[in-house]
């Protein structure tokens, strides 16, 4: 996960993981769950992904819900204001996807239906 925060912030390396990795977003999440000591860690690097709005990641991040799991991590109080602020921006930049913008927000939605 830290090789992954790393390569997150060249735009070069997430242009690759977009096109070459069909797994990546998957991948992540998968780490994001079995090492809770890297939660910030993952959250920078989520936040860092979606910042490309590349929407073939924003697609594995649907199909793979992380949005779901995002959005329990927001609840947690095991995870810090800094790491919640990571998946605010993440989720956000997720939106502003043109290709799957509009199913992010879907998935928003129903969430806060639930929480309220």
């Amino acid at each position: 996960m830290l090789i992954v925060s790393e390569m997150s912030r060249s735009t070069a390396c997430v242009e690759n993981m977009s096109s070459s990795c069909p797994t990546c977003i998957p991948s992540l999440k998968r780490g994001l769950l079995l090492r809770k000591d890297l939660v910030g860690v993952c959250c920078d690097a989520f936040s860092r992904i979606f910042a490309g709005h590349h929407d073939n990641l924003i697609r594995q991040a649907l199909d793979c819900k992380l949005v779901e799991e995002l959005l329990c991590f927001l609840d947690s109080p095991a995870v810090n204001m800094e790491s919640r602020a990571l998946i605010v921006k993440a989720l956000k930049s997720m939106t502003a996807s043109l290709a799957h913008g509009d199913r992010v927000q879907v998935r928003l939605s129903v969430a806060s239906r639930h929480i309220s």
